[in-house]
């Protein structure tokens, strides 16, 4: 029989009977280095979930709150196209 050890290499435990595959790198952790992901039922590794989080904080303050694309300026919270569509204003 194969045995399956946790990825993450300071934890190594047994996990032949409860393994979770990380959605972002498709390793294979427990229960206790993996976590699920933002109100899903897929689990993350805490490398992946890291990585997510800067990924994420970087995207919300470069891009449009509204329509998600990059903003042409920076302390602004809507790209001037949303912000001409929802407060009817010419930027």
């Amino acid at each position: 029989m194969q045995n399956w050890y946790c990825e993450n290499e300071e934890c190594g435990a047994c996990i032949n009977d409860e393994r979770y595959q990380c959605v972002g790198c498709e390793g294979w952790f427990c229960r206790h280095c993996s976590c699920a992901f933002e109100g899903t039922d897929y689990r993350v590794c805490s490398s992946c979930l890291l990585v997510w989080q800067r990924l994420h904080r970087l995207f919300e303050r470069t891009c449009c709150a509204f329509c998600g694309q990059v903003r042409e300026e920076a302390d602004r919270l809507w790209c001037h196209a949303c912000e001409r569509l929802l407060c009817g204003e010419a930027s």
